[in-house]
């Protein structure tokens, strides 16, 4: 009986662990491509990229949520990429609160970010044929890109901010793209260096699917009276044994 007891609590007090998911941003494009790509995230030369999105396009991410990583797809009709493993000598991501409403966004991207939080920094590889190629339509998810620091949404619009060094290879794809404008949810800057502070607008969103967790400091309940009415039967049969 007492290990029973015992067995209840531990599970019970893990309970309160983080729940995954995914949302794809936009949600539109889950089921059906982009409208063209670009080549930023994964080119061989040095970028630096900021897009600011909407909180219309996070709605179904609550607020609170963990986010954990990231993934990129190539675009439809194009072949599965890398042939060989390509490394980028450092990779780095920010996530941060808009400090400005889309319409007045600042080409410097310090200014646009509240609480910038850097969620991964260093050497980033990607795998030989680890972007997946198809026809038309939205091709199948590229790796995650597992953050080294977690990033806690805090409501509102995201931004989003990737500088990197260049892949060791010319061998380059396009993401899966979609037009970046206010009137869409979007804005986005960018610059052809490492670490730059200002860059110029650009017409592209490279579509992103979010990996995120919802903490639960609260058990589902329908998952405490299963589990409690497990740990009764158990008790039940321990004590006709006895």
């Amino acid at each position: 009986m007492k290990t029973t007891l015992l067995s209840a609590c531990l599970v019970l007090s893990s309970l309160g662990t983080l729940w995954a998911d995914q949302i794809v941003i936009p949600g539109a494009a889950a089921a059906t491509g982009g409208s063209g790509g670009a080549n930023t995230l994964v080119r061989h030369e040095p970028r630096t990229y900021q897009v600011q999105i909407a909180a219309s396009q996070l709605a179904s991410m609550p607020v609170g949520s963990v986010i954990s990583g990231l993934r990129w797809r190539v675009h439809g009709g194009l072949a599965t990429w890398p042939a060989s493993t390509i490394t980028f000598a450092d990779y780095e991501i920010t996530l941060a609160q808009a400090a400005n409403p889309i319409p007045s966004t600042s080409t410097t991207f310090a200014s646009n970010m509240l609480n910038p939080v850097m969620v991964r920094d260093g050497a980033l590889s990607f795998g030989a044929n680890s972007f997946p190629g198809g026809g038309i339509g939205p091709t199948p998810w590229g790796p995650l890109v597992q953050f080294q620091s977690s990033y806690t949404y805090a409501g509102g619009d995201l931004v989003l901010l990737v500088t990197h060094t260049g892949g060791d290879s010319s061998t380059i794809t396009f993401l899966d793209a979609v037009d970046a404008s206010a009137a869409n949810g979007y804005i986005a800057y960018i610059a052809t260096s490492f670490r730059a502070a200002s860059g110029q607008a650009f017409q592209a969103f490279m579509v992103t699917q979010l990996e995120y967790s919802v903490p639960t400091s609260v058990p589902e309940p329908a998952a405490v009276s299963t589990f409690a009415g497990a740990v009764g039967l158990a008790a039940f049969f321990r004590l006709r044994r006895r």
